[in-house]
């Protein structure tokens, strides 16, 4: 029985070893893993001031002053980085970025207030939030076509769809709901101050109360709710309704007109509508 130990440590050397090589990979993945952690500090630590700014800042038309030094800093990111140059970091990065500037654009144009507001400053209010938008994805595929030059072996090859699916979105129903309010505001510009007739001015006024009291649509910017797309889908058939009522009025009312001047005033403002698609 004495004999028999001798061969003992025998196999236990080769589990020896085996733990030791285990032990020796996972020390080098932790290795690995905290020079990564370290590299991705010392990249990433420039772009906080532009986060922090782009989720807390009041003023919503500044922050297009914030896209250009942003992208100008993701793409050196792109460019020195080892670790954080990868698609799929760089796309949820972009993401998070469009995340924030919808919800910015969400607080300057609450969608529950949109509609109550004086059509005049809906529409300014929507005009701006495209405008800052669109400058983000100017800036982007800029930087885009740069990274070309720049990294020539590591190009910016995201897709569209997949970085900007949820801010086109939110830019769809923003035009959407631009055209009601524009819509709505040449109805009322075309009845009030020309109509001498108060039946012709209620009925210019019925188009505009048609969306006033259809709830769906005060989820038509919201991107998260099931609700959005129905709203969207009921101002679209607004639009549609304030147009057929905008032109039904000229018939009746005419008699009421005071001038040739006030028909001319009337059928120039009507003129948007003949190239409309119906």
């Amino acid at each position: 029985m004495h004999s028999g130990w001798r061969y003992c440590p025998a196999p236990l050397n080769v589990i020896l070893l085996t733990i030791v090589s285990l032990v020796s990979l996972m020390l080098q993945d932790v290795e690995a893993a905290r020079q990564e952690a370290n590299d991705n500090v010392t990249f990433l630590k420039p772009l906080r001031r532009y986060f922090e700014k782009l989720s807390v800042m009041d003023d919503f038309v500044a922050l297009s002053e914030l896209f250009k030094p942003l992208l100008h800093t993701m793409l050196l990111i792109w460019k020195y980085s080892r670790s954080y140059n990868s698609s799929a970091r760089f796309a949820t990065l972009i993401r998070e970025i469009c995340n924030d500037l919808i919800m910015q654009a969400c607080k300057f144009v609450p969608g529950r207030e949109l509609l109550q507001m004086d059509p005049n400053e809906a529409c300014d209010k929507l005009r701006t939030t495209l405008k800052v938008l669109g400058s983000f994805k100017a800036h982007y595929f800029a930087y885009k076509t740069a990274s070309a030059t720049e990294c020539p072996t590591n190009l910016w090859r995201f897709q569209n769809s997949i970085i900007f699916g949820r801010l086109d979105t939110f830019l769809e129903r923003c035009n959407d709901m631009l055209e009601l309010q524009s819509t709505c505001l040449q109805v009322c510009s075309g009845a009030e101050g020309r109509l001498s007739c108060c039946g012709a001015r209620s009925k210019a006024q019925d188009g505009q109360v048609t969306y006033d009291r259809d709830s769906s649509l005060h989820a038509a910017l919201d991107v998260c709710t099931s609700k959005a797309s129905l709203g969207t889908s009921h101002a679209a058939r607004s639009v549609l309704h304030i147009k057929r009522r905008k032109c039904c009025t000229s018939c009746p009312d005419f008699g009421s007109w005071l001038c040739l001047t006030a028909y001319k005033s009337f059928l120039n403002s009507c003129l948007s509508f003949l190239n409309a698609e119906w």
